[in-house]
């Protein structure tokens, strides 16, 4: 996710957290190719999730997997700095 193209993710990182649900409201653009393709044109829900990279680059994928418990910060990040 490009930081300075969503506001959210730009509160998200200097709000020092390791990971949280944001929601997020569609833009009339969005909003309207989501409902054309049949997906809600309503508010998105979305987990943030902060990986710090070696080079000290900040990389925040972000998820529909909102559920903590089974899928955990450390197996996100695992996983994403195998990529």
């Amino acid at each position: 996710m490009q930081i300075d193209k969503w506001l959210a993710a730009k509160a998200f990182v200097e709000s020092g957290k390791l990971e949280d649900i944001v929601t997020l409201e569609l833009c009339q653009t969005s909003a309207r190719l989501c409902k054309d393709h049949g997906f809600t044109d309503g508010p998105v829900t979305l987990r943030f999730i902060r990986i710090d990279q070696p080079n000290q680059a900040v990389m925040i994928p972000e998820t529909a997997l909102p559920d903590q418990q089974t899928f955990e910060f450390n197996d996100f990040k695992e996983r994403y700095l195998k990529r």
